[in-house]
């Protein structure tokens, strides 16, 4: 089954991809693996506006460090794009997606330590930059914090906790409910020179940047993108 849906006039560059895997994480959670079928860069942090099914396209960020298959979260919501993933989709068909976007990425000249505060879905672009960071040997203190309504939506805390046993600098710290800003004022004494990336719902953001700023992070070193509304229409 093919899945394009009609361009739009727009110069943007379209790519197609193979669906290799499709993993079950949560009764509400997919993963998506997909396999780009020409040549494609992203960098770690970026995302992709996404058509399945001949649907409208969706942002939805990349959770794999460059150089590996493309994957992609998904949560089951109130739109048709993500019910069809939970019920529908299968591997081998195809999808059509953008070029990447997002300035939220990992810069690897960074000289200095990095704290990155996820809420729910927002953990898939922090895992490629964690990958992305400690393949490239960074060397500075990494601090993750994961915020998630219940425990089993920590559903890749595995993949932390195995990169926290491999490397000294690397802390994984798993929350649930709305305890993000309290658990910050309380474990973090300053965040003067430190890196800080955010990602997760637009209030979760709006909440936890004075909270940053008091604790005498510079806000140009506080990195976060706000996914546009997709532009690729229904066929």
């Amino acid at each position: 089954m093919t899945l394009f849906p009609k361009k739009t006039n727009t110069d943007k560059r379209f790519y197609t991809a193979t669906i290799t895997d499709i993993l079950a994480v949560h009764e509400d959670i997919r993963i998506l693996v997909l396999r780009p079928d020409t040549p494609f860069t992203w960098q770690a942090g970026q995302y992709i506006n996404i058509s399945v099914g001949g649907l409208p396209a969706r942002p939805y960020s990349i959770a794999s460090a460059p150089g590996h298959s493309l994957e992609i979260h998904i949560k089951r919501g109130k739109g048709n794009a993500s019910a069809y993933v939970m019920d529908r989709i299968q591997k081998n068909e195809t999808v059509l997606f953008s070029e990447p976007e997002g300035r939220s990425v990992f810069n690897e000249t960074i000289n200095g330590p990095v704290l990155a505060l996820a809420g729910g879905l927002g953990i898939a672009p922090i895992k490629a930059i964690a990958e992305q960071a400690f393949r490239t040997g960074f060397s500075h203190p990494f601090t993750l914090y994961w915020s998630a309504t219940s425990e089993s939506e920590h559903y890749i805390d595995e993949n932390f906790k195995m990169l926290a046993r491999e490397h000294d600098n690397f802390k994984f710290v798993p929350l649930t409910g709305r305890v993000m800003s309290a658990i910050i004022e309380k474990d973090i004494p300053h965040l003067k020179d430190w890196r800080v990336y955010l990602s997760g719902s637009p209030a979760m953001m709006a909440a936890l940047v004075p909270v940053l700023l008091a604790k005498g992070a510079d806000l140009e070193n506080i990195s976060y993108d706000r996914h546009p509304e997709a532009e690729i229409p229904a066929s």
